[in-house]
């Protein structure tokens, strides 16, 4: 039996194997730059308002170090301090009445649906403008009526 190619399709089988080899090659070198890409350092800190230009890059890593070493206490204090403020809005809410507890829920309710629909708002994109030209006829004879 003899096989026979149209030159249609040997063309067809050569072009295949030609975008084949070019996946291959840049997918190679897409891992490759990947590799090679540096990888982000760690963040250490953040400087206080106006540091960043008037310290010495020592005194960076200085400053980098205090700030590690009081962050565990700050992290305490602020746990510390939401629970002494739910505590104290517990307290507060207990002294008013049922139908005082009602409305201040709905109050805050309508607060945060507003809140919720303000961010939906700022965070849609614009709307496009609609046409106020109407679009010709591309079949219409030029110089001729629309």
């Amino acid at each position: 039996m003899t096989y026979t190619f149209s030159a249609r399709a040997s063309q067809r089988a050569v072009w295949s194997a030609l975008f084949f080899g070019l996946c291959l090659l840049g997918g190679g070198l897409l891992s490759a730059q990947d590799d090679a890409a540096p990888k982000r350092k760690v963040a250490r800190g953040r400087l206080p308002a106006f540091y960043a230009q008037v310290v010495a890059p020592e005194q960076k890593e200085q400053i980098y170090a205090v700030q590690k070493e009081y962050l565990p206490r700050i992290k305490e204090l602020r746990a510390q301090l939401v629970a002494l403020q739910s505590e104290r809005d517990a307290k507060c809410r207990a002294l008013l009445t049922l139908e005082q507890q009602k409305k201040v829920d709905e109050l805050m309710a309508a607060a945060k649906a507003a809140r919720e629909a303000a961010d939906a708002t700022t965070k849609a994109p614009a709307a496009a403008p609609a046409l106020s030209v109407p679009a010709k006829n591309p079949l219409a004879k030029p110089g001729g009526n629309d």
